[in-house]
């Protein structure tokens, strides 16, 4: 997983095929599927960064990467 954060504040999720090197190297044409996130102010500041998949009341899940006073936020689905 990547994040492409880009000047105007607005995000992407980018989601790749590559394993294995720990977001030392990227390789674009490994990109399994880029995702716009939404993003939120939040009031209380964050310390640490954080990942957190919450469940969606709607269904599926929401994953949430949260750091100082900013959340970025994608909705999933998982089908099987």
């Amino acid at each position: 997983m990547f994040t492409l954060l880009a000047e105007d504040s607005t995000a992407k999720l980018i989601i790749n095929k590559h394993l294995g090197d720990w977001g030392t190297e990227y390789h674009e044409k490994e990109d399994f599927a880029r995702v716009d996130m939404k993003k939120q102010t939040l009031e209380k500041l964050v310390d640490q960064f954080t990942m957190v998949i919450e469940k969606n009341p709607s269904g599926g899940g929401v994953l949430k990467l949260t750091w100082e006073n900013t959340e970025y936020s994608v909705v999933f689905t998982v089908v099987r």
